[in-house]
C-alpha cells in the first residue's frame, strides 16, 4: 500500500505505540519485523526536508522483492519516475552504500522509468547519491525539489511487476526480454556468475550444478552474453536458436546434433548434461583440453546421479544453486513426495487422481479442456484427439501453467516405497522422463495413476 511518511512517525516518540500502529497500518503479516530506529530516521529526514504533507504521500515503505529476499526502504513510482531512498541510522562505509543503490538499481530498471536513488544518514542528517559511479553528498534542495516536482504517486503493484514470469526472462520461450536485457539475476545466480567467470580468467574449466528451476540456463546465457568466441550445446534443437545467433554474435548455441568441432572457440558452455548423452559429453571434453578450450558443464544430479563420476576428470571447481527460482517450492516438495514417499501437506494445486486404463483417454481430454499441457512418455503416442500433447523431450525447455502426467505400469516401488521404473527403448528411465516433465509445470500438476499398488502407498503421503 501506498503511504504518507508523516503517518508512519505518528507516535516516534512512544516505541511500543508506534510499533502497534505501524504494524495495524501497514497491515505487516506477523513475521515482519518492526524497526523502531527506521522510524525515527524517517522523521529526522522528513524534518530536513520540511516540505507540507501532500508532497510526502504515495511512498511503499519496507517492500521486499519477492523470490529475491531483498528488501527497499522507499519507493515512490510516478508517471515519469521512481523514487529509491534508503535508510541509515549512523554511516556505513562508502562501498556498502554503493553496492546496495547499484543493487537496487539492477532491480527497479523492471520498472521501466527515470530511476533517482538517496540514501539518509541520520547520524549526518544528510543524503548520498551515485554520481560517475562514485557515491556523493546530494544537498536536501535537490531531494526537496525531486519531490515537489513528482508530487502524484500512480497506483502500481509492485507485487506483479517482480513476480517470477516478469522477475526471469527465459532465453528460449522469452526471448525478446533476455535479448533486451528485460530480467534479473538473484544474488546466488550472480555470486555463480562472478565465480563462473573468474574461474574461467584463470583459464580452469567448472561445473555448475543445481535441481531443476534454479536457474542454470539463466546464469549461463548471462556469462556468455559477456564473453567473446563461445558455443552453447543443447540437448535439443530449440526455435529460438536462431534469433539468439542474430542477436548474440559473440556467442552461438547449437544442438548436440549439430555440433561438429570447435572453429574459433574460446569457451564452450554445455547445458542441462543429464540429457546429453555421457559418451558425446566425454568426447568434447577431450576435443576441448586437445584445442585449450574452456569447458562450463550445467547439470542436475537428481536426473542422473551417476553422471558426476564421469566428469570428475575434468575438474574440481563445482558451483551449486540451490534455491528454485522457475519451480515453485511446493511444486517440488510434491515431486519429492511422489519419488521419495515424503510426507507432504495437502496442496489442491498439486493432485494424484486414479483411474483405469480404459478411461485413462477420457480423464486427461478432461484436464486438456481445463487448460492442462499433457506430457508423455512416448513421441507415437496416440492416446487421444486432445490438441495439447507433448513429447517429454519436446516440453524441454519450455513452460506450461498446468500439466498433467501418468504413471501407469512402468513405475514400482522399492523397498524404500521409492519411485521407479523400467527404461524405455533409448536406455532412458521413466522416472527421469517423469520428473523432466513435472518440472516443466508453474503452477498446478496433476498426476493421473493407473497402477493401483503406487496409488495405495502415495494416499498414506498427500
Amino acid at each position: 500500500m501506498l503511504v504518507n511518511l508523516m503517518d508512519l512517525i505518528n507516535f516516534s516518540d512512544d516505541e511500543r505505540l508506534s510499533q502497534k500502529y505501524v504494524k495495524y497500518y501497514l497491515n505487516f503479516k506477523v513475521s515482519k519485523q518492526y524497526r523502531h530506529e527506521e522510524i525515527i530516521t524517517i522523521k529526522k529526514m522528513v524534518e530536513l526536508l520540511d516540505l507540507d504533507y501532500e508532497y510526502l504521500g504515495g511512498f511503499t515503505y519496507s517492500f521486499i522483492l519477492p523470490h529475491l529476499n531483498k528488501e527497499l526502504d522507499l519507493i515512490k513510482v510516478t508517471k515519469n519516475s521512481v523514487i529509491n531512498i534508503e535508510l541509515k541510522s549512523a554511516k556505513v562505509s562508502d562501498g556498502r552504500i554503493l553496492k546496495q543503490l547499484n543493487q537496487n538499481k539492477y532491480y527497479l530498471h523492471l520498472i521501466h522509468k527515470p530511476l533517482y536513488q538517496y540514501t539518509y544518514v541520520m547520524s549526518e542528517n544528510t543524503f548520498y547519491k551515485i554520481d560517475n559511479d562514485s557515491l556523493v553528498m546530494a544537498k536536501p534542495e535537490e531531494v526537496r525539489k525531486l519531490l515537489l516536482n513528482h508530487k502524484k504517486a500512480i497506483p502500481i503493484d509492485l507485487g506483479d511487476i517482480f513476480k517470477p514470469e516478469n522477475i526471469f526472462a527465459s532465453p528460449f520461450y522469452m526471448t525478446s526480454r533476455f535479448i533486451q536485457n528485460d530480467y534479473l539475476l538473484t544474488d546466488s545466480e550472480q555470486l555463480v556468475e562472478r565465480q563462473i567467470i573468474k574461474f574461467l580468467e584463470n583459464d580452469e574449466d567448472v561445473i555448475v550444478e543445481g535441481p531443476t528451476g534454479s536457474g542454470k540456463t539463466m546464469v549461463l546465457y548471462d556469462v556468455a552474453r559477456k564473453l567473446e568466441k563461445g558455443i552453447i550445446i543443447s540437448p535439443y534443437q530449440v526455435e529460438s536458436f536462431q534469433k539468439l545467433n542474430e542477436a548474440f554474435p559473440s556467442f552461438k548455441t547449437i544442438s548436440i546434433e549439430e555440433f561438429r568441432n570447435f572453429d574459433d572457440i574460446k569457451y564452450c558452455f554445455i547445458d542441462e548434461v543429464s540429457k546429453i548423452e555421457t559418451q558425446k559429453i566425454n568426447d568434447i571434453i577431450l576435443e576441448g583440453k586437445r584445442k585449450n578450450i574452456r569447458i562450463v558443464l550445467f547439470l542436475d544430479l537428481k536426473e542422473n546421479d551417476e553422471i558426476m563420476s564421469s566428469l570428475l576428470g575434468l575438474t574440481n571447481n563445482i558451483l551449486r544453486l540451490t534455491s528454485p527460482i522457475r519451480t515453485s517450492r511446493e511444486a517440488l516438495d510434491f515431486i519429492d513426495s511422489l519419488f521419495y514417499h515424503k510426507k507432504l501437506f495437502n496442496n489442491p494445486k498439486y493432485k494424484v487422481i486414479y483411474s483405469s486404463e480404459c478411461y485413462l483417454a477420457s480423464k486427461i481430454n478432461d484436464y486438456v479442456k481445463k487448460g492442462y499441457t499433457y506430457i508423455s512418455y512416448e513421441d507415437n503416442e496416440k492416446i487421444s484427439d486432445y490438441s495439447y500433447k507433448l513429447y517429454t523431450k519436446r516440453a524441454y525447455p519450455y513452460e506450461f501453467q498446468k500439466i498433467v502426467m501418468c504413471i501407469d505400469d512402468k513405475f514400482y516401488l522399492d523397498e524404500k516405497k521409492h519411485l521407479k521404473s523400467i527404461q524405455n527403448d533409448d536406455g532412458i528411465y521413466y522416472t527421469r522422463l517423469l520428473y523432466q516433465g513435472l518440472t516443466r509445470a508453474r503452477e498446478e500438476i496433476v498426476v493421473i495413476i493407473t497402477n493401483k499398488k503406487i496409488l495405495a502407498e502415495l494416499i498414506d503421503i498427500l
